[in-house]
């Protein structure tokens, strides 16, 4: 048997030796098991190359398949460039249970939200606490509402921000031992309404004079309303910004259990209001039978 350079068999040679008649049987039997080799060999490598372009096919299909995917997902939103699934809402409901857009479309949980707008969480009192994780960061919200939850101040904070014009917290308790509503406001400098229950909230002369002097920075507020105040806030305390404030609506709600009766300080500052009125004044709602001097601030401006 004959071999070329690259050992592969020489056909032509091996064809001659088939019918040379002279060649033994053991011979022609080598060549013909050489002859089959070489074929096998030949078809396995045309096989090989097939199934590579197939898997080179099938790769480019489950490319083109994930990127039909990904543009499925892509934001439409001009100007956006969040890479992650989510969702734009001017308005967002969710009372615990149903997560909802301002058309009244549910949003499935497992999706991240980007508000330009308006929050409203009200219902289960843990509402609040496992919905902020699903807000996008680069959300706008220009008005939050909470009723009726629990949620700590470290979860709160970042919802605050010069976005937010408008901050409604009604019957809502902020877990942190040294909650004051200087902190609250200190994060929101371009507020324009700000109604909050003060439940659990500490008032010392000191934070009283420091929230006068936040307020008065604040150059886009126009209504701000405290309920639910502990007998601890001392308006007397309050006073010198009630006669610089010129623009701010100020309404303070004490809470119903509160009573002055017999307080010198608290007749002292009606007394004050009524002799001496500032250009803006305030709505103070008192509980009970508090004394002549409250009496006759309801009296004079009408608040009875």
């Amino acid at each position: 048997m004959l071999q070329n350079h690259n050992n592969e068999i020489d056909a032509t040679e091996s064809c001659k030796d088939i019918t040379n008649l002279n060649i033994d049987n053991s011979k022609i039997e080598n060549v013909l098991n050489e002859i089959r080799k070489n074929v096998v060999e030949v078809e396995s490598d045309s096989k090989s190359e097939n199934h590579s372009f197939e898997i080179v096919q099938n790769i480019s299909n489950e490319n083109s398949s994930i990127e039909s995917e990904n543009d499925e997902e892509d934001c439409q939103v001009h100007g956006c460039d969040v890479k992650e699934k989510h969702v734009h809402v001017e308005r967002l409901n969710f009372d615990g249970s149903k997560l909802e857009d301002e058309n009244g479309k549910e949003i499935s949980f497992n999706t991240k939200v980007l508000i330009n707008g308006e929050i409203c969480i009200d219902g289960d009192s843990k509402a609040a606490s496992a919905l902020i994780p699903k807000i996008h960061e680069n959300s706008k919200i220009v008005t939050l509402s909470l009723y009726d939850q629990i949620i700590p101040w470290y979860k709160l904070k970042p919802l605050l921000t010069d976005s937010t014009k408008n901050l409604n917290i009604q019957s809502t308790i902020i877990n942190d031992y040294s909650m004051n509503v200087n902190m609250i406001l200190k994060r929101c400098p371009n507020i324009e309404d700000f109604y909050l229950y003060c439940n659990g909230f500490s008032f010392t002369s000191e934070i009283i004079l420091k929230l006068g002097r936040i307020i008065s920075e604040l150059k886009n507020l126009n209504v701000f309303v405290l309920n639910r105040l502990p007998k601890s806030f001392s308006l007397l305390s309050f006073y010198l910004f009630f006669m610089e404030n010129q623009t701010v609506d100020i309404t303070l709600i004490f809470d119903e259990d509160v009573r002055f009766l017999n307080d010198k300080n608290l007749d002292l500052f009606f007394e004050k209001l009524v002799e001496n009125p500032p250009k803006k004044i305030p709505i103070i709602q008192i509980s009970g039978d508090n004394g002549t001097a409250y009496a006759e601030y309801q009296k004079k401006y009408g608040f009875q």
